[in-house]
C-alpha cells in the first residue's frame, strides 16, 4: 500500500514531526510514501498578500536531507518532493528555481484563484460568481499543461469551500482535465482527506474510474495527511477507496 501525499511537520500547522510520520507510516503497514511539503511561490515572494506558510528557499536543502535520513531508519520506501501551488504569473520563475534540486515528486495544486487581478485563497473566494466552475478548472488546465508537474492533486478541491457543489456542472471541465493529463503525461491523485472534509475523495471516485476508462494510467492515493493520526485514519480510507476504484 502507498501513500504519495504526506506532510512532515517543517511547517507549523503540520501536528507531527517528521519522524514520528514516517514511523507511523511504517507501523500502519505502508510500503511507499512520499514526502511532499508545501511550496508557496506567492508567499515566498509576496508574503503580504497571504498568511500560507511554506517551505522557504533557504529550507530545501535541510528538508531534503531530512527525508533522506528517514530512510535508513526505517524499512519504508520513502520519495521526497513538494506540493507547488500553481501560478500562471510565476510558472516560468518556479521552474527554473525548482530545476537544479532534482525533486524525485512534483505534485501540483492550485488553492488561490485570480479575482480582480489578485490572487485570492479559495477559502476567501467569492463562490456565488456563476462563473467560478470555469474560472477553477481553467487554472487546474493551465497546472496540467504547463509541464511542471508529475501529478496534480485534489483536482476538485473548491468544493470543500462551497455550499452547494454541482457535480453536473463540473463534470464537463473534469473531463476535459483528465484527456489533458493523459496527453501531457501528468498524473491523477486523489486524495483521501476529502472523505472526513466533504464526505467523498478529492476527486470523487467516479471521477477515478472514468480517468482509467479513457486511458489514463498514472493514478495515486494520497492521504494529505498532516499528523501521524491522519495516516493512521487515511489507512481504512485507502483500502476502501482501492476496492471501490479496481474493484478489488
Amino acid at each position: 500500500m502507498k501513500d504519495t501525499h504526506i506532510h512532515s511537520g517543517f511547517l507549523p500547522h503540520t501536528k507531527s514531526g517528521l519522524y514520528d510520520m514516517v514511523k507511523t507510516a511504517h507501523e500502519v503497514g505502508l510500503k511507499e510514501i512520499t514526502i511532499v511539503e508545501h511550496f508557496d511561490w506567492l508567499a515566498i515572494k509576496h508574503p503580504e498578500k497571504t498568511d500560507r506558510e511554506t517551505l522557504r528557499p533557504e529550507q530545501l536543502t535541510y528538508y531534503m536531507g531530512a527525508v533522506t535520513a528517514c530512510r535508513y531508519a526505517f524499512p519504508i520506501k520513502i520519495t521526497v518532493g513538494l506540493e507547488v501551488d500553481y501560478f500562471l504569473e510565476y510558472k516560468q520563475e518556479i521552474k527554473e528555481f525548482l530545476q537544479p534540486y532534482n525533486f524525485e515528486q512534483l505534485t501540483g495544486s492550485c488553492h488561490y484563484l485570480l479575482e480582480d487581478n489578485k490572487y485570492v485563497f479559495l477559502k476567501n473566494v467569492n463562490f456565488n460568481s456563476p462563473e467560478i466552475y470555469e474560472c477553477y478548472f481553467a487554472t487546474v488546465k493551465e497546472a496540467v499543461e504547463s509541464k511542471m508537474f508529475y501529478q496534480i492533486a485534489h483536482v476538485d478541491q473548491f468544493k470543500k469551500y462551497m455550499k452547494k457543489y454541482d457535480k453536473d456542472i463540473s463534470a464537463p471541465y473534469i473531463t476535459n482535465i483528465l484527456k489533458a493529463m493523459i496527453v501531457n503525461n501528468v498524473g491523477l491523485e486523489v486524495i483521501l482527506k476529502g472523505i472526513e472534509d466533504v464526505g467523498e475523495t478529492y476527486p470523487s471516485v467516479e471521477t477515478a474510474k472514468e480517468y482509467l476508462k479513457i486511458g489514463g494510467q498514472k493514478l495515486t492515493l494520497g492521504s494529505d495527511a498532516h499528523s501521524a493520526d491522519g495516516i493512521k485514519r487515511s489507512v481504512e480510507y485507502n483500502k476502501k477507496v482501492c476496492e471501490e476504484i479496481y474493484g478489488q
